[in-house]
């Protein structure tokens, strides 16, 4: 019973209503089986129940539907779709054709029978297609009446611009006419080799790949939901034809934008109406002349001449042409009507209603009508105003060829348009060499983008500023430029008008100026300002990447001796080739200074590991106890005391870094000199702990201490586990838990990386094979697998995978090893010999950590990776910070061109994920899902849908 005490319709009450319905319906089975069918179904179809109920509903169908519908039908019951409306031809009981509007919808198998809709007999069926079907046989037999006077509308719609576009066989967008453009809000540039699914909502995207078979006749039209610019739908009408395969494939199709009016198409009074509309609404007149009489005027036209469309009807043309061009425009109709060659394009002036004349662009194309006679069709587009403009621009330019400034004056797109007799002489170039480029053209290609020039463009802004330009002779020169917009009447901006001004001798002063202010007039090097400030810019970045930051403060042992005995002269000498050596034993995105006498600095940003500075350290003071050729010959030998201190260790700012370096080199010196010391308040108990740490590290493997936790990649699109990466852990005895940073560059340093490695391997495999056993080879993950450079490089990494694979039963496919981008620094023979014997395996390879500063296109290229990982610092702060977002996007879009899938680690919120999704990043991975997990926990998860944690770890 109801709330209010009627009773609920029975199975029996539904089935008397689906038996009774006027509409004829028949219910199926997913593969097309028909189960039941009412009266008005068998009616339709001439077909007795026993013939139809049992039988495939495809019998039905005339043969050359039945491939088609089909393919449809699969992908209606995988896709996001639940129902498919198409007009379809049958046969029917007597063998004769008739056409019919089908309606197939989808019923999942949790919907409740009892709730309405026809009864479902089979109620074991995992799903079930209901079919609805109208006789519209005699509609299609007046679409064809139609076709005439489709033909004689064709005519004018030749000459509209209706939106085409041409795709190839792989989806990507081969042609667009500029109408399509307008109607997207997009150029050419923004379309062409793209995929057309970036232009489609996912509603189009599901309705094409519903419409566009392979192999399959494309002659249907259909509606398609397209994505503007602005973000708002597009609905269009599509036109397709299916190319031929010797053509590349794929189809072309015309696009007519039905967002207002899209079911116009449908009958003729209303089609009709539309082409009507889109002909008396152009901005551009039309005109169609039969004889030598107006048959048709739009209303643009009307509008050119001052006149109503209706009053000129009828008339003869030559009524409203200037005396002076009629001849040539008689003469030219005559000869066209004759078949004769003549210029389809030409200007002329019409009479306005109040006396004045028009001065119009004529473009004339003859066709034939249905009668068999000539028409002529014309558009006007009225270039009055066009003509009053240069008119103007020829005045204006007499006066700018007197200016003392240099004058470039470019249309809306930035083509130049004018330049003047100063800036040829400023530049080398001719007017007639820029006239018609791009002022792009003129820029320093090497100078660095101006961002809010090109956004005071873009929003037709005036800018003023300063910019790096080429000469003709490639010589380089730097100008003030202040841009201006021209805009006409409507506030539109039709030209820019840029005045500028040669400031190369101002700028080669102020560089001296910078230069003496931030660099040291001995050496060379940035000074103590110029430190300062990188100082802090990398405290920032290390803060922000959360990476360290390493400080030497380097004193010279026995330099005042030297300078003291051989004076200032050989004392600076000396300090030019000491800057030298030190520069030669650090990086280049390293910095060396020199702070004042005999104090020198070098910043290490990601300094890797105490072994690795270390190594910077003895590196620096091998090349300070060189003796050094001075003074005409004389040689010297000196030495270096050298302090260390480590951001964020040692110290959170550059003041207390500074002092604590400060603070290590006096102790390098107590030490006895020519060493280094790292900054600590009691050395010995850190070199204990340290030795203590590695004797554990030793044992903890063969106690079964290093465990393997697993982390989900889920699928950003649609939210599944496809990977898991494996996380090693050291659970050590007595300090719990530690994270592989504690002891993995130990491992590394004693040796135990390969031992570890292999280990990890090998369990993570296992469990991967016990993943495809349990949910099945489609559902498990992938397994990804963290590899060191020294693994790569010096251990027998091939061998490993081989055995790993074998002892589990996995296969290659199923593994991925991640590679950090350092492993790029190596020899590049070693580690091409080391990926492609991976590659060759079969085993999937990813470039982890990428951003972080190594890895460039050429090695994308060279190297065999499928996945690209990008650093969870980027996608952490990308909500906060713009150049984050544009970093993570670029990279998402340049992995797209490669055709590599992107993994973006560290997604902790949902607006993240969104935000990702929406760049169509492929994968993610992050506290979102949860926690890294034990094997056994893990398992659990694939056995049920992705969870997003309530409160992310950050």
């Amino acid at each position: 019973m109801t709330q209010e005490g009627v009773s609920r319709p029975t199975p029996a009450d539904f089935a008397a209503i689906f038996a009774q319905s006027g509409e004829a319906q028949a219910v199926c089975s997913r593969t097309g089986i028909v189960l039941a069918a009412n009266q008005a179904f068998l009616l339709l179809v001439r077909r007795p129940e026993d013939a139809v109920v049992g039988a495939s509903f495809f019998d039905l169908l005339d043969p050359r539907e039945r491939v088609a519908l089909g393919t449809r039908l699969e992908r209606l019951l995988a896709g996001p779709v639940h129902a498919l409306e198409r007009d379809v031809r049958l046969v029917d009981g007597r063998g004769q054709r008739l056409w019919g509007a089908l309606c197939l919808s989808v019923v999942l198998p949790d919907a409740d029978t009892d709730s309405g809709g026809p009864p479902l007999p089979d109620p074991d069926a995992d799903v079930l297609l209901v079919a609805q079907l109208r006789d519209i046989t005699e509609a299609k037999q007046l679409e064809q009446m139609l076709v005439e006077s489709e033909r004689r509308h064709r005519t004018i719609f030749s000459s509209l611009s209706e939106g085409f576009i041409q795709v190839d066989g792989q989806g990507a967008v081969v042609e667009v006419n500029d109408a399509l453009c307008r109607m997207l809000g997009l150029g050419r540039v923004d379309l062409i080799g793209r995929p057309v699914t970036s232009v489609l909502t996912p509603e189009g995207c599901a309705t094409l790949a519903v419409e566009f078979v392979p192999d399959a006749a494309m002659s249907q039209a259909f509606t398609l939901s397209l994505r503007h610019a602005e973000g708002r739908e597009v609905l269009a009408a599509v036109y397709p034809a299916r190319l031929a395969e010797s053509a590349g494939g794929g189809f072309i199709a015309l696009m007519v934008d039905m967002t207002e009016h899209r079911r116009a198409e449908r009958e003729l009074a209303v089609r009709e109406e539309h082409y009507r509309t889109l002909v008396t609404s152009m901005q551009d007149g039309l005109v169609l002349i039969r004889g030598v009489r107006f048959d048709f005027v739009n209303d643009a036209f009307g509008r050119i001449l001052g006149l109503d469309p209706a009053v000129l009807t009828g008339r003869p043309f030559a009524d409203v042409i200037a005396d002076e061009d009629l001849p040539r425009v008689q003469r030219s109709h005559e000869r066209r009507l004759r078949g004769e060659p003549v210029p389809n394009e030409y200007e002329i002036r019409l009479k306005r209603a109040d006396g004045t004349l028009a001065v119009v662009n004529l473009h004339v194309a003859l066709v034939t009508g249905a009668d068999g006679t000539k028409v002529a069709v014309a558009t006007v587009k009225d270039i009055t105003e066009r003509k009053r403009a240069e008119d103007e621009r020829r005045k204006l330019s007499s006066a700018l060829d007197q200016a003392a400034a240099a004058v470039v004056i470019t249309d809306a797109r930035g083509v130049i348009d004018y330049v003047n007799d100063r800036f040829t002489a400023l530049t080398g170039w001719t007017a007639a060499e820029l006239v018609g480029r791009h002022a792009s053209a003129l820029a320093d290609p090497e100078a660095p983008a101006e961002d809010a020039f090109a956004q005071a463009l873009a929003g037709g802004q005036a800018w003023k500023g300063e910019a790096r330009a080429l000469r003709k002779d490639g010589e380089a020169y730097w100008e003030t430029v202040s841009v201006a917009p021209v805009r006409d009447d409507a506030g539109a901006v039709t030209h820019f008008v840029a005045v500028k001004e040669d400031i190369t001798q101002r700028k080669e002063t102020e560089r001296r100026v910078w230069q003496q202010a931030n660099f040291d007039a001995v050496t060379g090097l940035p000074n103590r300002v110029l430190f300062q400030d990188r100082l802090h810019q990398d405290l920032t970045r290390a803060r922000r990447k959360d990476e360290r930051l390493c400080l030497m403060f380097i004193d010279l042992d026995r330099f005042k001796l030297v300078n003291d005995t051989l004076g200032h002269e050989a004392g600076d000498e000396l300090l030019v080739e000491v800057g030298r050596r030190l520069t030669a034993c650090v990086r280049e995105s390293d910095t060396v200074a020199r702070l004042a006498g005999d104090e020198f600095t070098i910043l290490l940003p990601e300094p890797g590991t105490a072994t690795d500075i270390a190594a910077v350290a003895e590196r620096v003071l091998a090349a300070l106890r060189r003796g050094f050729v001075i003074a005409g010959g004389r040689e010297v030998f000196i030495g270096g005391s050298i302090g260390i201190s480590i951001f964020p260790d040692h110290g959170e700012d550059a003041s207390t870094l500074l002092k604590h370096a400060d603070a290590a080199m006096y102790r390098a010196k107590d030490l006895g000199r020519n060493t280094h010391c790292v900054y600590s308040e009691d050395l010995g108990a850190e070199a204990a702990a340290r030795l203590e740490l590695e004797g554990e590290l030793r044992q903890a493997l063969g106690r079964g201490e290093i465990v393997v936790l697993f982390h989900p990649v889920v699928d950003a699109a649609e939210r599944r586990v496809t990977g898991a990466e494996a996380l090693v852990r050291w659970n050590h005895p007595t300090r719990g838990q530690l994270p592989p940073a504690v002891f993995l560059p130990l491992a590394e340093e004693i040796g135990l990386i390969h031992d570890i490695g292999r280990h990890v391997l090998r369990f993570a495999c296992a469990e991967a094979a016990a993943w495809r056993r349990e949910v099945g080879e489609d559902a498990a993950p992938a397994v990804s697998v963290n590899v060191s450079d020294a693994q790569l490089v010096q251990g027998r990494l091939a061998d490993a995978v081989a055995d790993a694979l074998a002892h589990s039963g996995l296969p290659p496919g199923a593994l991925m090893l991640e590679l950090s981008e350092s492993v790029l620094l190596r020899e590049e023979a070693a580690v091409g010999r080391a990926l492609e014997a991976l590659s060759a395996q079969g085993v999937m390879l990813a470039l982890d950590d990428f951003g972080t500063g190594y890895a460039s296109l050429q090695h994308l290229r060279r190297y065999p990776f499928r996945t690209l990982k990008l650093h969870r610092s980027f996608v952490r702060d990308m909500m906060g910070d713009e150049e984050d977002r544009r970093l993570v996007e670029t990279v998402i879009a340049m992995a797209r061109a490669l055709g590599l899938q992107v993994v973006a680690a560290g997604v902790e919120q949902p607006e993240q994920l969104a935000w990702l999704r929406a760049r169509y990043c492929d994968s993610v991975q992050g506290y979102l899902f949860g926690q890294p997990l034990a094997p056994e926990a893990f398992r659990d998860t694939l056995r049920r849908p992705v969870q997003v944690a309530e409160a992310p770890a950050g």
